[in-house]
């Protein structure tokens, strides 16, 4: 103890130099100092000999197994031992003079023969040319009833989804396959471990070509969003062929919500697009029969408008003539929503701005007006109508063009506009001109002329509300 620099403070005594060495010369001190720390330790301590024999055991030790010290030194370590651990801790007691520490799980049996799990650090120690084993036990039966939750739970997990038909996967962070289940082997012709532990490129590279783009953007996606994302996609059979498959990806994140992986849930649906290709095929099919349904109406409207048309030119009654090709135009103006249901892509629904435009410019040649002298003004929203509202309508448009062309400009120039437009959930048609004006004395709502007759039932029959103007000219405004 020569030339000890020690300070002269220690847990509030000060001591000299002489007075530090003096002490710690003392061994009465140094044991009573070992025994404290020993017995302060929370975790129970034992030391025995290679046999098992112990000779020491702490205050918590005997606490921890409900003996009293002079009970449990008489004991042997292998009557603590519960019978399915006891070659194992002889295996771990050899394993501890080979490698002089070691750490392990074992369960130990309490003086009223309750089982304690523990976690054991211990150490081999020579002492007089003798081997002893000094250990500190740590109580984990709490920890290991936990273990055993979460074990059964993943059984049952494993169990359910080893059974599914569904194929089941997940990958870590780095992309590496975690898990697979067996279902692979039913759905694509895999083994598991063809896939497990391998990175995630092994079952990307099985992707149809065609659809490769659409697996990596949403892989990229789920990663930067943490989204579930479902795509129908193709997978390579081991038999070489392509199957239809669904997959479900479910991004996994951490506590500081980073991506830490994903769940995949991948579905046979081949005989969901086999109904779906089946569907689209009748589809089709319809589409071309209806589209040659319209084509036929079209067709048979034009015969009748050329019928009314030569039986005009047969006639030599004005009026007669007149209310021919007043006929004729309605047939037209219904002709032309077939000819264009006919040309869409959209079977039940046409564009009406461009419905509006044909049917004007055919109902000024009809009556052999040049639009520089009668110029029309369209304005109607690129909006898709239903044939049962574009029929009717076109007739209205189609009677009320009619009547500003014929009555309203004597000296035979002017200007008569059309508007269609939305308004909230209305729909709402103006036709007007700025001609001489409709007559003060003419009921429109109660009149013997077939035109206005077949507008204010058409209005009705469409559920709209028809208000006149006389303001400059003649304004109807029509809201549906």
């Amino acid at each position: 103890m020569d030339n000890l620099d020690k300070p002269e403070s220690i847990e509030g005594f000060k001591l000299s130099n002489r007075d530090f060495t003096e002490l710690c010369q003392n061994n009465d001190l140094e044991e009573k100092l070992k025994e404290l720390i020993l017995e302060s330790a929370a975790d129970p301590i034992f030391v025995h000999d290679l046999k098992g024999n112990f000779i020491y055991i702490s205050n918590n030790a005997c606490k921890s197994l409900g003996y009293t010290k002079d009970e449990l030194i008489k004991l042997n370590l292998h009557d603590l031992v519960i019978p399915k651990y006891k070659k194992f801790i002889d295996a771990r007691i050899k394993e501890i003079q080979l490698k002089n520490k070691l750490v392990f799980q074992t369960a130990h049996f309490r003086k009223d023969k309750s089982i304690i799990n523990v976690e054991v650090h211990a150490r081999a120690m020579e002492f007089q040319d003798e081997v002893f084993i000094f250990s500190i036990s740590h109580d984990i039966t709490n920890l290991k009833r936990i273990e055993d939750v979460i074990k059964e739970r993943e059984k049952h997990l494993s169990l359910i989804t080893d059974n599914m038909l569904d194929l089941i996967y997940q990958v870590n962070n780095d992309g590496i396959f975690e898990y697979v289940s067996p279902s692979i082997t039913d759905l694509l012709g895999y083994d598991r471990e063809d896939i497990i532990g391998k990175k995630d490129f092994e079952l990307i590279k099985l992707v149809h070509p065609d659809d490769l783009k659409l697996i990596i953007d949403s892989l990229q996606m789920a990663i930067t969003t943490l989204k579930p994302k479902r795509i129908q996609h193709r997978y390579k059979h081991a038999d070489g062929n392509y199957i239809w498959v669904e997959t479900i990806g479910n991004p996994l994140s951490n506590e500081k919500g980073e991506f830490s992986g994903a769940v995949y849930i991948t579905r046979d649906i081949r005989e969901l697009k086999k109904i779906e290709d089946q569907f689209k095929s009748s589809l089709e099919e319809k589409e071309v029969l209806l589209k040659e349904i319209h084509h036929r109406v079209k067709n048979n409207m034009q015969i009748i408008s050329s019928l009314l048309n030569l039986q005009a030119k047969c006639l030599t009654d004005e009026n007669a003539v007149n209310s021919l090709k007043e006929s004729r135009d309605r047939v037209i103006s219904m002709a032309i929503v077939h000819e264009k249901l006919y040309q869409s892509d959209d079977l039940s629904r046409i564009d009406f701005a461009e419905y509006i435009k044909k049917f004007v410019t055919d109902l000024l040649s009809s009556y052999e007006i040049n639009s520089r002298s009668v110029r029309p003004k369209i304005d109607v929203e690129n909006i898709l109508l239903d044939i049962n509202f574009a029929i009717p309508c076109g007739l209205i448009i189609n009677e009320l063009f009619s009547n500003s062309i014929k009555h309203a400009f004597p000296e035979g120039f002017g200007e008569v506009c059309i508007k269609f437009h939305l308004n909230n959930s209305e729909r709402v048609l103006i036709v007007s001109d700025n001609g001489i004006g409709f007559p003060e004395d003419l009921d429109y709502q109660n009149t013997k002329t077939l035109g206005l007759q077949l507008v204010n039932a058409l209005v009705n029959q469409l559920n709209g509300k028809i208000e006149l103007f006389r303001n400059e000219g003649t304004t109807f405004k029509i809201i549906f």
